[in-house]
C-alpha cells in the first residue's frame, strides 16, 4: 500500500510541475504587454505653418537651425496648396525633404521605454499632396515638395537622439 501511496504521489508531484510550467508559459504568452501611448498621435494643433504639434518636439531646429519647422495642416488659407482633410481629428502634420539634403522632423518622449526583445506594433496613416509649394531658404521661388521620400522612425535615449532605426 505504501508503495502505491509513494507512486501515486510522485505522479500527482509530476502532475503539479508540468500543469504550473504549462500555465506560467500560456499566461506570459496571452499577457498583455503594457500599451506605450504617444501624446497627440494624430497631431492635433491650431493649423499654421512652422510649428510642430503640442507634445511634439522640432528636430530640424537641432539637425538643420536655417531651416524651417514642419507644418498642421488643413490651414484655413489653404497655404503650400495642400487641401487633403485630416483622416482622424481636425489636423495633421506636414514635413518635407529639401534639396539641400535637410530634412523636417519631430520627436517626442514615449511614456515607458522600450523593452528589449519585445515586439511592438503601431499603425501610421501616410499620404503625398499633389501641390506642397514653398520657397527655399535664400529664394523667392515656389518650390513643389512632393517628392516620395522613405519614413524612419528612430529610437533613443533623448529627443532627436537617432540610436535605433
Amino acid at each position: 500500500m505504501e508503495k502505491k501511496l509513494k507512486k501515486y504521489m510522485m505522479s500527482k508531484r509530476i502532475f503539479i510541475v508540468c500543469f504550473s510550467f504549462l500555465f506560467f508559459s500560456f499566461g506570459k504568452i496571452f499577457a498583455q504587454e503594457p500599451i506605450i501611448y504617444l501624446n497627440n498621435s494624430s497631431f492635433e494643433d491650431y493649423p499654421r505653418s512652422g510649428y510642430p504639434p503640442r507634445g511634439w518636439y522640432d528636430c530640424g531646429g537641432i539637425n538643420f537651425p536655417q531651416e524651417s519647422p514642419p507644418d498642421i495642416h488643413p490651414t484655413p488659407d489653404f497655404i503650400f496648396g495642400v487641401t487633403k482633410s485630416a483622416l482622424d481629428g481636425n489636423t495633421y502634420l506636414g514635413m518635407v525633404v529639401r534639396e539641400n539634403d535637410s530634412w523636417e522632423s519631430i520627436a517626442q518622449r514615449l511614456t515607458a521605454p522600450l523593452e528589449a526583445k519585445q515586439c511592438y506594433s503601431f499603425k501610421i496613416f501616410l499620404s503625398t499632396s499633389k501641390t506642397y509649394k514653398s520657397s527655399i531658404r535664400g529664394s523667392t521661388e515656389q518650390v513643389n515638395f512632393t517628392d516620395p521620400i522613405k519614413l524612419r522612425i528612430w529610437g533613443g535615449t533623448g529627443y532627436c537622439n537617432k540610436k535605433e532605426l
